[in-house]
């Protein structure tokens, strides 16, 4: 059953909300939405405004976040309430990466925001100079906190200027195979936290009975170029054959650094990013004996039998559609989960190359 709370401005839950109808999409390593719809003869309902916010918990998946919009409808049988909005990690998608985060736009003295460490060191810092305490006093999230770390994750770096925080974050934790975590005390904080995934491929097994869709590469050979111009940039070469038995080549620019390093990560980066995939969108019977949110979790790797053939491939979206008698979940797994075209990602590559040549 679904507890759904209304949280004022401040931070304090002020009752519990009644939903006729409610629904959440959560995303791996990215925001949560939901969409609740409320009846208007309620009291509590009638209070909510901007600055609001929700908690939502049904025992196996808990979340809140800000309420980012209110659809109002009054028609012959009454008036009802639509609100909608994200989860808490848009306190991060709301942030860019200052190279100095202690410093002022106007005062910065770095080209970029370096670091090198443990993964989730990385991440954390990120987060606590742009967003959580040890921002800038008018860039620091309400009631943010950052969890202490634990090292986890391995060793890689970040360079990041005035990227998207959200992004950021996303670069270096998955790659590392960890899950954000951000959630709501009982001290009317924040807290922001990783926690590894998880290989269950042999504990969680699923028969999926809905469409499995596998794609050849977009490309398995990509150059990657460093710094410098012409005949004298340094240039490396990354390649993962595969199965599929063609050479699909591209050149990834990454001009912003020189280091061995971090050019073997982004050409890591992007032979996985553009490899060979497995998606596929179904329905779980979660009176079968398996439950999302506690035999498995979003970024996880499961299992999937469909028919005679079996694909190890990560969870990475789950709808969520919440009744009178308990709750359906659609799950997302693979890269490819929420049928995002093949042109999308390459609009949003050819983005994020033109967010760094503006922000040089």
């Amino acid at each position: 059953m679904l507890s759904l709370w209304a949280i004022d401005p401040t931070g304090v839950p002020r009752g519990l909300l009644e939903p006729l109808t409610a629904k959440a999409i959560t995303r791996y390593n990215n925001l949560t939405t939901f969409l609740f719809e409320l009846a208007l003869d309620d009291d509590l309902v009638r209070k909510l405004s901007p600055g609001w916010s929700v908690m939502a918990t049904d025992g196996q998946l808990r979340f809140s976040g800000a309420i980012r919009e209110f659809v109002t409808q009054v028609d012959g049988t009454g008036s009802t309430l639509t609100i909608s909005g994200r989860c808490e990690l848009h306190r991060l998608a709301d942030r860019v990466v200052y190279p100095d985060p202690t410093k002022e736009p106007g005062a910065q003295g770095r080209a970029r925001y370096d670091l090198r460490g443990p993964a989730e060191t990385i991440v954390k810092t990120l987060v606590n100079l742009n967003a959580g305490p040890g921002a800038l006093s008018a860039r620091r999230s309400p009631a943010l906190v950052v969890a202490e770390s634990r090292g986890l994750g391995g060793n890689t770096s970040c360079s990041e200027r005035f990227s998207s925080l959200l992004e950021a974050c996303q670069k270096v934790a998955n790659p590392a195979g960890l899950r954000f975590i951000a959630t709501r005390n009982d001290e009317r904080q924040i807290v922001f936290d990783v926690e590894p995934t998880r290989d269950l491929t042999r504990q969680v097994r699923l028969l999926a009975s809905g469409d499995v869709k596998s794609t050849a590469p977009t490309g398995n050979v990509f150059i990657i170029g460093g710094q410098g111009e012409g005949a004298d940039r340094k240039l490396k070469e990354y390649s993962s054959p595969g199965a599929w038995g063609h050479r699909v080549e591209a050149f990834k620019d990454r001009r912003d650094t020189n280091e061995d390093s971090d050019l073997d990560k982004a050409g890591a980066e992007a032979l996985a990013e553009a490899g060979p995939r497995n998606s596929a969108s179904f329905t779980l019977e979660e009176d079968q004996g398996t439950t999302f949110g506690v035999d498995f979790d979003l970024g996880d790797t499961i299992t999937l039998e469909v028919g005679p053939v079996e694909y190890t491939e990560q969870v990475t979206s789950a709808e969520i559609i919440w009744n009178g008698t308990g709750r359906t979940v659609k799950l997302g797994v693979g890269p490819e989960a929420e049928n995002t075209p093949t042109w999308s990602s390459r609009v949003n590559d050819l983005a994020g190359r033109l967010q760094r040549l503006e922000t040089q």
